[in-house]
């Protein structure tokens, strides 16, 4: 005799803190990784337009 055993019983179901955390953990590292390189752009946006207006000013002196 063949028992038959249905699909949604052979799987077993997790945990709903790690079902929660699996669902949420690649938002949050999006999230992460957008913030680090918005702020290093602006980082570098802020030291390049300190760099032009010295040389401006510099320009402006000669």
């Amino acid at each position: 005799m063949i028992m038959e055993i249905p699909l949604a019983a052979m799987s077993s179901p997790g945990s709903p803190v790690m079902d929660l955390l699996s669902g949420v953990a690649p938002w949050i590292v999006a999230l992460a990784v957008l913030y680090i390189v918005i702020r290093l752009a602006v980082r570098h946006g802020i030291r390049d337009a300190d760099r032009r207006r010295a040389d401006g000013h510099l320009k402006d002196k000669v």
